[in-house]
């Protein structure tokens, strides 16, 4: 597929009753920005002629399927998914998420030169089938003293971050009584799972990226258990730890097969970075928890 163009912006949208980022495609095309969907749901009839068009029907698996009814009865009208994301990186470099600016936020796209890599560890996709791959991030808990590794999910379609069961037992968080989360949510597939509140003294992503006084909310939902996970501790990375400036930057991988790119997230603050959080080798085969 040629490269569109050499920078590009999408302006994106806040929902701000829950905090979801949308792409708005007009005409009340409502597309929710969801890297923890591993495949795009959209009606092609629809974003054919849309300047996102050409990459989505390209770089996608499963553009046309049904779209959940929870996500309907939100007010949106499709999912842009971790493949979509991926299918940019084919397109351009760098994928910058700014989401500081309410009144215009952006996902920013350009081949300009990708950041040095200064700290960062390698990590792979976690395949739960051959079409479903999320993208995983390594990270370590914080809490009364202990510190334990876990695996994260980076999700984008979530305003704040949460572990299981498993995860809150192995640090033992510090409970929280205040009004942090709601009581319950609902996946994509309709069922609702119980959260609590709890806060970690700090986690860590990736090698060297430390955030301190963590809140999180705390539930064994069914995409959990789904994953492999219902034994293991497991966290979903939301907006609140990444923070309204961050970065996908997708760099060649020497050596490789010439598909294959490796992908750098890093966080920002304006134009500067500050911190690497790890990099990803995009399509090299993974591994699924039992």
């Amino acid at each position: 597929m040629r490269r569109l163009l050499t920078a590009l912006v999408l302006q994106l949208q806040r929902d701000i009753n829950d905090g979801h980022v949308y792409y708005d495609g007009g005409e009340n095309n409502k597309l929710l920005l969801d890297s923890g969907c591993p495949r795009s749901i959209v009606d092609d009839k629809e974003f054919s002629d849309d300047v996102i068009g050409p990459i989505l029907f390209s770089g996608c698996t499963d553009r046309i399927r049904q779209i959940p009814a929870t996500v309907r009865e939100r007010g949106y009208t499709g999912i842009l998914g971790w493949d979509f994301i991926k299918a940019l990186g084919k397109e351009y470099a760098n994928i910058f998420f700014d989401l500081s600016n309410r009144s215009n936020m952006a996902l920013r796209l350009s081949n300009e030169n990708s950041p040095s890599v200064l700290s960062s560890i390698y990590i792979q996709e976690l395949e739960f089938s051959p079409q479903a791959r999320y993208p995983i991030l390594c990270c370590s808990l914080y809490a009364l003293g202990a510190c334990e590794d876990a695996v994260g999910l980076l999700d984008l379609a979530s305003p704040i971050s949460m572990c299981n069961t498993p995860a809150e037992d192995m640090v033992r968080l510090f409970p929280r009584q205040d009004n942090y989360v709601q009581r319950t949510t609902t996946g994509v597939d309709g069922r609702t799972s119980t959260l609590r509140a709890g806060q970690a003294a700090g986690i860590r992503l990736g090698s060297s990226f430390d955030i301190p006084n963590v809140p999180l909310a705390i539930a064994d939902t069914p995409a959990m258990d789904q994953l492999g996970f219902r034994n293991d501790p497991f966290l979903l990375i939301g907006l609140d730890l990444l923070g309204d400036s961050f970065a996908l930057h997708f760099l060649p991988n020497v050596g490789a097969k010439k598909e294959e790119r490796k992908l750098l997230l890093t966080k920002r603050h304006g134009k500067k970075i500050s911190g690497v959080v790890a990099i990803l080798n995009v399509h090299s085969s993974s591994h699924r928890k039992t």
